[in-house]
């Protein structure tokens, strides 16, 4: 959805990060929670998993990659009484972490500025 966005969607969505740092082992977002955020990781690792653990569904993320691609979809459908999405993985610094987070109440803000810029995606 990103990779679509205009620039001046991206703008906005840049003027929102927040840098971030996590140390080893500390969760960082709990399966089952509400997702309140959106990480872009620019250094260390982070492991996300399932409480069941099945085959295939634990992943490191490094440099360049993101999560919480869930919270884009949330903003592209959100209305005033819609929830947050839950999350569906554990998400864990593997090593130190250095991220922008983008906080789901931004991201709402920026969907209801740029309405267009969110539908159907």
């Amino acid at each position: 959805m990103l990779r679509v966005m205009d620039d001046e969607v991206l703008k906005e969505i840049f003027d929102n990060l927040k840098p971030v740092s996590y140390t080893e082992d500390n969760h960082i977002i709990v399966e089952g929670e509400p997702l309140v955020k959106m990480l872009f990781i620019t250094q260390g690792i982070l492991l996300t998993y399932t409480r069941n653990n099945d085959a295939g569904t634990t992943e490191c993320l490094d440099k360049g990659k993101f999560f919480g691609d869930e919270l884009l979809i949330w903003a592209s459908t959100f209305s005033p009484f819609s929830a947050l999405p839950i999350s569906t993985r554990f998400v864990k610094p593997l090593t130190k972490v250095e991220a922008f987070a983008l906080k789901a109440n931004d991201l709402k803000i920026i969907a209801s500025k740029f309405p267009e810029a969110f539908r159907n995606r």
